[in-house]
């Protein structure tokens, strides 16, 4: 049985079925949260930065091998 855990009181057992239905709120919740996000536009700023990062091209010292960016 997982606890609850809430301020000062001792934890009380919560029954398996209390404990999915929250796990199952909180999944819900993360997922919706990671949509909102995924659905943001990138700011024009930093594809501005991407853009540039590419134009300069070169090889990346942190990829293995030391590889060019991709299409490069």
């Amino acid at each position: 049985m997982a606890k609850e855990e809430s301020g000062d009181q001792a934890a009380k057992p919560v029954d398996a079925p209390t404990a999915r239905r929250r796990q199952d709120a909180i999944g819900r919740r993360l997922r919706q949260m990671y949509e909102d996000v995924v659905r943001e536009d990138v700011p024009t700023d930093f594809m501005q930065f991407l853009k540039e990062a590419d134009e300069r091209g070169g090889s990346d010292p942190k990829a293995p091998g030391g590889a060019k960016p991709p299409g490069k």
